[in-house]
């Protein structure tokens, strides 16, 4: 057992050899610890002697620079955090997994097998360990529900360049998923919300039903989904904030997602704007009226809101029944 005051991660990656054009795997391990490096060094010695750490291999800085770090952002300016291309931006599909018992050498061996296919130059897997006060909040406290009897969540991405055949780089990816069935539960095969996968599941294009849309959202949410949709259908029954889980005309890999996708409460709204004609001015002091009691806005122009507001395809949803 790790004491609660470190936090670490393993990234497992394709590298160059030290032979002349060969490749090999690299697992580089980070970590953060709530603490100074004279305390720090004993205790991995004591339960990672392998790593042979040492105080050149150490940073001491301020929590906030470490966010900055972690986030692989230079850590000398605190307002690149204000700069929204501190990053550039990148083409890559991710998908994730937790794991709840440890994975044997021969699992991990045959992961390493896949980081050395020809797909992976832009490819990564992170395993993020958990426990510490991640374990100590009961899953139903808060909508993330992935926390005790967790050990890490695995985390896989894969890029390419703009231009290049995506479909084997997804292709890859997806056999990784596959081998991993083996050392992830299952029923559900949990996921991260923030890693957006349309692979566990899509909303139709036009009606979808809550029981369709828990195929995918069982697995981000477990037995939190159901709240949160009940929620979402008190404080934005217009769904005026939405993110779709599918796939979109004008950006095919951007993953659109919403709870707020599966409620209607207001069906003349809605034929409204299918139709093309405006809002009345009852619907517009509703709308208005949702908008700024959820947000606490001092000031909502209705044009702007007429000009972008639209109708989610599969807006028909119904929430679940309590």
């Amino acid at each position: 057992m790790l004491p609660d005051d470190l936090f670490t991660d393993v990234t497992i990656t394709k590298v160059d050899s030290s032979q002349e054009g060969k490749k090999t795997v690299q697992a580089a391990f980070r970590a953060l610890f709530l603490g100074g490096v004279d305390e720090l060094i004993p205790l991995v010695h004591d339960r990672f002697s392998e790593l042979g750490l040492t105080k050149k291999d150490s940073l001491e800085m301020s929590w906030v620079e470490s966010v900055l770090y972690f986030g692989g952002v230079p850590t000398q300016r605190l307002e690149i955090m204000l700069d929204r291309n501190a990053l550039p931006r990148t083409i890559f599909k991710a998908k994730s997994d937790y794991v709840k018992e440890p994975i044997p050498e021969s699992g991990l061996e045959g992961i390493m097998a896949r980081f050395l296919e020809k797909e992976t130059d832009v490819a990564l897997m992170m395993m993020v360990a958990f426990g510490g006060k991640m374990g100590e909040i009961p899953e139903t406290e808060l909508p993330y529900p992935h926390r005790a009897g967790n050990l890490y969540q695995a985390l896989y991405i894969v890029g390419w360049a703009n231009g290049e055949d995506e479909g084997k780089y997804i292709s890859w990816i997806r056999r990784l998923y596959s081998y991993m069935v083996a050392y992830a539960p299952k029923s559900p095969r949990e996921a991260y919300f923030n890693y957006r996968d349309l692979d566990i599941g899509t909303n139709n294009i036009g009606y979808t039903s809550y029981e369709k849309a828990s195929i995918w959202g069982l697995k981000y949410f477990k037995n939190n989904l159901k709240r949160l949709v009940q929620v979402k259908a008190m404080v934005d029954p217009m769904n005026f904030f939405r993110n779709e889980q599918r796939k979109t005309k004008t950006n095919p890999e951007t993953l659109y997602w919403s709870i707020g996708s599966m409620i209607v409460t207001d069906r003349k709204f809605s034929r409204a704007l299918v139709d093309g004609r405006g809002l009345d001015s009852s619907l517009q002091r509703n709308l208005k009226s949702q908008i700024t009691g959820t947000m606490s806005l001092q000031r909502v122009d209705l044009q702007l809101i007429e000009s972008r507001v639209f109708v989610p395809d599969n807006w028909n949803c119904e929430p679940p029944k309590s």
